[in-house]
């Protein structure tokens, strides 16, 4: 599974956001509440992310901050 395979489902799903943390599986939120979506196996969600970061931020996340970013993505 990847983050592009996870905004696919979303996108298929009518979800507004896509929630991907370290500890939890992904999450969709649709009409302001959230669905949870399988588990990831584990370090999956910590590579996806962590590929995904905006380089600038990552001293956030090494630091133990939360980094809130968006992608975009062709339609």
């Amino acid at each position: 599974m990847t983050l592009e395979d996870l905004i696919i489902i979303a996108r298929a799903q009518g979800t507004s956001d896509l929630h991907v943390t370290h500890d939890q599986p992904p999450s969709f939120r649709k009409l302001g509440q959230l669905f949870p979506f399988e588990p990831l196996a584990p370090g999956e969600a910590e590579k996806m992310i962590w590929d995904a970061l905006p380089e600038a931020m990552r001293a956030n996340i090494e630091n133990g901050d939360d980094a809130d970013f968006c992608i975009h993505t062709r339609d």
